[in-house]
């Protein structure tokens, strides 16, 4: 009977420090789930993916990209990342609807417009249908910007958009 309790407790305990350890792991952070589903859709970065501690502005983006310059400071379309192409430039978004990048000096003209997002498939939850298209540049990587974006989240600071073809996986990031 000895024998019998004490193999009972060992296993008891044995059981309770594995479900102690298994606890722990769980208390590890956890990536947002806008990550987890950029990363299950093969997006191969979370740099597109919004962080989910800043505050969404409720300003229109016109009121938002008219303040300073800009940066692309994530470019991913599906596994792709042409991130890097973008970093010489800097860019300027105008009341009047023109925008110039600044290629060290260098600059291109083109245009941009707020636009109601038209998905292919519906609005995605959660989603607003704002968004703006860009006209800029004939080439790489400037060419790039000119989807058809949705706005999935501003800050005053950040501006996270996305593909309104789901197809295409593409997602771009502004910061200033």
């Amino acid at each position: 009977m000895k024998k019998s309790l004490v193999y009972f407790l060992s296993i008891l305990i044995a059981a309770s420090i594995t479900v102690t350890s298994c606890k722990k792991s769980q208390d590890l952070p956890v990536a947002p789930v806008d990550t987890q589903v950029a990363l299950s859709k093969g997006a191969g970065t979370v740099a597109a993916a919004p962080p989910s501690d800043t505050t969404t502005s409720l300003l229109p983006i016109s009121q938002i990209l008219n303040i300073g310059t800009w940066k692309v400071t994530a470019y991913v379309e599906g596994i792709e990342n042409s991130s890097l192409q973008f970093l010489n430039f800097n860019f300027t978004f105008k009341d009047d609807g023109t925008m110039i990048a600044d290629e060290k000096g260098k600059f291109t003209y083109g245009t941009w417009k707020p636009v109601v997002a038209n998905f292919y498939y519906g609005n995605p939850i959660g989603s607003n249908p704002d968004g703006f298209n860009i006209i800029i540049g004939s080439k790489r990587p400037l060419i790039l910007m000119g989807k058809n974006l949705f706005i999935s989240k501003k800050t005053l600071t950040t501006v996270y958009l996305d593909s309104v073809n789901p197809a295409e996986n593409a997602h771009m990031t502004l910061s200033r």
